[in-house]
């Protein structure tokens, strides 16, 4: 539907994608990051979730699946489980590599991100450039 350039940060485009189905249209975000070295590392699709620590607990935890380094690298990011934790983002961060088009795309339920929730993303764009 559209696309959207940044500058100044790890995130280099934001697409705005919408999906229609018989139910209705659905949008969806994804935060755009060239990876020209993809062909060489060829990463998995990641995904982030942010779940409670403990059911009685109000702290968050931060849960990654599938690559297996990267999700290591997201996991051991404190900075990236403290800006989740605080932003009121529920659901899953896909991180979806896409070695057709050189670059790494990160997926989310359309939502307007909190100041917390683009930082968090903007470290997860980080992380894709260094670790790929």
């Amino acid at each position: 539907m559209g696309a959207i350039e940044v500058r100044g940060k790890h995130i280099d485009w934001i697409n705005i994608t919408g999906v229609s189905t018989q139910y209705g249209t659905n949008y969806f975000l994804d935060f755009q990051v060239d990876t020209p070295n993809l062909a060489i590392k060829k990463p998995k699709k990641t995904v982030l979730r942010k779940k409670k620590a403990s059911r009685k607990a109000e702290s968050y935890a931060i849960y990654c699946s599938g690559d297996e380094s990267f999700a290591m690298t997201l996991s051991l990011d404190s900075r990236l489980e403290k800006l989740l934790s605080r932003s009121e983002f529920k659901g899953a961060i896909e991180i979806i590599p896409e070695l057709k088009h050189g670059c790494t795309r990160i997926k989310m339920v359309y939502l307007l991100p909190e100041p917390e929730l683009f930082e968090a993303i903007d470290i997860v764009a980080g992380h894709i450039k260094s670790d790929f």
